[in-house]
């Protein structure tokens, strides 16, 4: 990542792209390739998740050197309250487990992630389409705000929770466990 990072920093904004175009799909296969055969492990999603919020801050640097438009109104409001959810998450993992990311792996992130290519291969090779930002973001926001309820609801770090619906089933049979 810190070489992808180096070459958007000198310019190079198609060589950026392939890059991290690669380094999404290696990503995905990585994730596919460790659930398909039981090669899965607390590190390995742990690592994942760091892997995750470099990614981000590629999305992010590739936004600010190669499409600063959506730096502007009204696009910048919608980023700006993306990331504040997003690292409000962080702080919630941060405060109450002691890292910056626990793994949770919510389906709605893995969806959210793969939008967000989507979204972002449209950008850098046909430029901004409108409706494909304000769905990307506006479920990157929805996905983001799932993150931050699940650090919430949490007693203890989990990996791979899958989603707020499950969390909350897990919890209530817990509950009616404890009770018999």
């Amino acid at each position: 990542m810190p070489f992808i990072l180096l070459i958007a920093l000198l310019g190079y904004q198609k060589i950026f792209f392939l890059l991290f175009l690669i380094n999404q799909i290696t990503d995905i296969l990585d994730g596919y390739i460790a659930r398909r055969y039981n090669l899965t492990s607390q590190i390995g999603a742990l690592l994942d998740s760091w892997a995750d919020i470099g990614s981000y801050l590629l999305a992010l640097a590739g936004i600010v050197l190669f499409h600063n438009e959506l730096l502007h109104e009204p696009y910048v409001y919608w980023i700006v309250s993306y990331l504040a959810i997003y690292l409000s998450g962080l702080g919630i993992a941060y405060i109450k487990f002691k890292t910056l990311s626990i793994g949770l792996h919510l389906y709605s992130s893995k969806l959210n992630g793969y939008i967000l290519v989507f979204f972002l291969l449209v950008l850098f090779s046909a430029g901004l389409f409108v409706p494909l930002f304000y769905l990307s973001i506006f479920l990157g926001i929805l996905t983001e705000i799932e993150c931050v309820l699940a650090l919430i609801i949490l007693k203890t770090p989990i990996q791979n929770a899958k989603g707020i619906f499950w969390l909350l089933k897990s919890k209530k049979q817990d509950q009616i466990e404890n009770r018999i």
